[in-house]
Order: C-alpha cells, then sequence, then structure tokens
C-alpha cells in the first residue's frame, strides 16, 4: 500500500508516520508538508507544498497512491480568524480530495476529525460546525468507503499507538494530554 500523509509536523501526523514506515504492508509513505521532517526513512519521501489550495506543483507525485491520512489540522485557538480556521480546516482537506481524485478516482481519503464534530453545522463551537461539514463533504467526492483491511487494521493501530505514545485518554473531553 502506498499512502499519502499531511499535517506530519504535528502530533497526529508526525505519529502516523512513524506508524507507517513500520507496518511492512505500507511500502511507501508520501508526506506532505509546508517544511522538511528531520525523520528519514527508505520508504519515506517528503514533498514540501507550499499552497495547500493547490496541488498543480505535485500532482504528479500523488497519482500512484491507495490512500491518504489527513492529518492536517490546527486548534481553533491558535488562529487569529474564524476564516483562517475554516481554510485550514475545510477548504484544504476539499483541496486535496479534490486533486487526489482527479488523478486516482479509487483513493481512499482518511480525514482526521474530532470527537464533537456537528453534522448539522449549528454548533456554537467552531471547531465543531468546521469538522461536521468537512465531514459532510467529503462523501460527495465518491471515496471508497474505508474498507481495506489493511486500512483498518492501520488506523486501529495507530489510535493506540497515538494513545499510548502521547498519553492521549478517552474521557468526555476530546482529548486530555499528560
Amino acid at each position: 500500500m502506498k499512502l499519502i500523509i499531511s499535517g506530519v509536523t504535528g502530533v497526529v501526523g508526525s505519529e502516523t508516520v512513524r506508524q507507517a514506515l513500520l507496518e511492512p504492508r505500507i511500502t511507501r509513505v508520501t508526506a506532505i508538508s509546508r517544511r522538511l521532517i528531520s525523520l528519514q526513512h527508505e520508504k519515506l519521501r517528503v514533498i514540501v507544498i507550499k499552497d495547500f489550495l493547490d496541488y498543480s506543483p505535485i500532482i504528479n507525485d500523488l497519482k500512484d497512491h491507495d490512500a491518504c491520512l489527513w492529518c492536517l489540522g490546527v486548534s481553533q485557538n491558535q488562529v487569529g480568524s474564524d476564516e483562517e480556521y475554516h481554510t485550514i480546516t475545510y477548504e484544504y482537506a476539499m483541496a486535496a480530495a479534490e486533486a487526489l481524485l482527479s488523478v486516482n478516482p479509487n483513493i481512499i481519503f482518511g480525514f482526521v476529525s474530532g470527537m464533537g464534530a456537528d453534522s448539522t453545522e449549528k454548533s456554537k463551537t467552531l471547531f465543531a460546525r468546521v469538522k461536521g461539514k468537512t465531514e459532510n463533504a467529503l462523501p460527495y467526492y465518491k471515496y471508497q468507503t474505508m474498507n481495506l483491511k489493511i486500512f483498518v487494521e492501520f488506523e486501529l493501530h495507530l489510535y493506540h499507538s497515538c494513545k499510548t505514545v502521547f498519553g492521549i485518554y478517552e474521557s468526555t473531553t476530546p482529548y486530555r494530554s499528560q
């Protein structure tokens, strides 16, 4: 399996890369990032992209992949405006989905969302509205459902690894880091 991962400098994205490199059934990992990362591995290729709304400079490098894990994200408290959060969370994911679908109609696109995402898009919380909007929009891109055994197994392994490595525990709040 050939896997694309975004958000590779963040907590979830960096651990996703680490786990993907350990998984023998994943033969190539392509990390898309705004900057180079220090991790090096024979299965890893890092592609630096300056504009997450325009994939034309790198689209040919993405066409032969089986899946994408969209881990790119930001806290609503770390941006200057609601519009900036919407751009990073919704518009970046939609641009990636559209670009990947244009070169591979069978790609699997896994969007890392969060507990509390609101599919009605009416929450008072910006995070919940925008994550819900993104979740709602992605199925319209006609992606295959995530039913490949290797992909599902990897997702489950990654979930448990993130809990172990980063001290993320299930609770009444979306996450709690120690």
